[in-house]
């Protein structure tokens, strides 16, 4: 079970995301076979790890169509053994399997990610998903702290009143609890979240990795399009330790999600080079140009 997801995520990481693709169609049949079967404990946690990349191929199809449908099944994988969690990923995977990839959190996550790609679709998503997203609550969350906590701090935040903060912790966590902020109003969202979009600079401590970059974006996306005032990093040495690795060193759909971030460093008057473009007759390459064709829409269509 294990090596057939595993080819299925790096099948969709070379842009082949048709259900009709045999590594796909093979994750596709596993999972009906275990849900036909009375299955042992390692059977389903095998399943949860088939149906969260399952779920992951239906939410980029989704984001890259606007077709709501397929979050709805995204969401429906990624769900289905949701009262088990604890058990399966805490108890079995993490305490006896000794998995410390795995875990409740990073589960979590992927769902963050299915509500927020129909939020951005839609402008809200269904009661039933908003009562969920609500219940999260992640053990390691997005850390603002008055002061520096040393090498996980990602950027100070300057307040026109002297005030300084700091934020870091772990990058994937950082996204999610700002994607479940920005799906309810600001008047719900918590204290330290709001307080980011009133800092008057934003700055990188250090060359940041993988996936920091995104976070930056979403928070200046959030305030241009609130009408709010947002100082960009000023200079070039800033802004390529938040996004070098994204724009110089991606590979395969990284080349994709570089778009997006051209795209929005041109919309703050930042002139960068445009992202090379994929080996020609791959798809990476046909969904490269599908994305840039609609550049307007790169924010919602773009994976991830």
């Amino acid at each position: 079970y294990q090596g057939p997801a595993h080819r299925a995520v790096v099948t969709l990481d070379l842009g082949e995301w048709g259900d009709d693709h045999p590594v796909h169609r093979q994750v596709d049949g596993l999972i009906g076979a275990l849900d036909s079967l009375w299955t042992t404990r390692h059977e389903r946690l095998m399943r949860i790890f088939l149906a969260n990349t399952r779920a992951r191929r239906h939410e980029y199809l989704g984001r890259l169509h606007g077709d709501v449908s397929r979050f709805e099944r995204a969401w429906a994988d990624l769900t289905r053994d949701r009262d088990h969690w604890d058990h399966l990923l805490e108890d079995f995977a993490r305490g006896e399997l000794r998995r410390s990839d795995t875990d409740r959190a990073r589960i979590e996550n992927q769902l963050t990610d299915v509500a927020f790609s129909r939020f951005l679709i839609e402008g809200s998503i269904p009661e039933s998903w908003a009562r969920v997203m609500s219940e999260i609550h992640s053990k390691s969350l997005l850390v603002v702290s008055a002061e520096s906590v040393g090498s996980t701090d990602a950027f100070r935040c300057e307040f026109n009143d002297g005030r300084t903060s700091f934020v870091g912790g772990n990058p994937f966590d950082a996204i999610s609890v700002l994607k479940r902020d920005l799906m309810v109003p600001s008047d719900q969202r918590r204290s330290e979240i709001n307080v980011l979009f009133e800092a008057d600079r934003i700055t990188p401590t250090r060359q940041l990795e993988y996936p920091w970059f995104h976070w930056f974006e979403l928070l200046a996306r959030t305030a241009r399009e609130g009408d709010r005032p947002f100082r960009f990093p000023a200079t070039d040495e800033e802004r390529k330790l938040i996004w070098d690795f994204v724009l110089n060193r991606s590979q395969g759909i990284g080349t994709l999600i570089a778009l997006r971030s051209h795209r929005l460093l041109s919309e703050f008057g930042v002139e960068s080079k445009t992202p090379v473009e994929p080996e020609r007759g791959g798809p990476l390459f046909d969904l490269y140009h599908d994305l840039r064709a609609r550049p307007e829409e790169l924010f919602m269509r773009a994976p991830y």
